[in-house]
């Protein structure tokens, strides 16, 4: 017997989409503690994280 082989269908072709933005995933732990404390100095929790978060990446660019 022969085997019919499979066709392939469907899929990610090799090469397609957008390339990537070479972003790396980073691991950011917060405790509960530190979370309240932050949410209660501050009006925008969520722009305090993007300005820290934004800190922490130019300190590992310069390489300090």
């Amino acid at each position: 017997m022969k085997s019919k082989k499979e066709s392939h269908r469907g899929g990610k072709r090799e090469g397609a989409g957008r390339p990537s933005e070479g972003k790396r995933p980073y691991t950011v732990t917060l405790t509960a503690e530190n979370v309240q404390s932050a949410k209660a100095s501050e009006d925008n929790f969520s722009g305090l994280l993007d300005r820290l978060l934004s800190d922490w990446l130019g300190n590992r660019r310069a390489g300090v």
